[in-house]
């Protein structure tokens, strides 16, 4: 799904910042759910809004601060990349 969005994107990069899965997952909560930093960061460079909601209320930071099954170091470089990105932030103040 990842590699599918980056090739999309290249073509249509405004659309293609709103994918979401049936779970109103976006590749950027799905990327956090699996501590993956590198796509993170990939994602944010293309302009992907860090605080999207996905199955309601869950932003890509709720993601990453509740999921334990993820090593803490991957963790940790997706959280710097969410609160280093535009508006990234805002996340900290919808947490509860």
């Amino acid at each position: 799904m990842l590699q599918q969005y980056f090739t999309s994107l290249k073509k249509t990069k405004k659309r293609m910042k709103y994918l979401k899965n049936v779970n109103d997952w976006t590749p950027l909560h799905l990327a956090t759910h699996w501590g993956n930093h590198r796509i993170v960061e990939r994602l944010i460079s293309q302009g992907v809004d860090v605080n999207a909601h996905a199955g309601g209320s869950m932003t890509a930071l709720h993601i990453a601060v509740s999921n334990p099954t993820v090593k803490a170091e991957n963790v940790l470089q997706v959280i710097r990349h969410l609160l280093g990105a535009p508006g990234g932030l805002d996340s900290i103040s919808n947490m509860s």
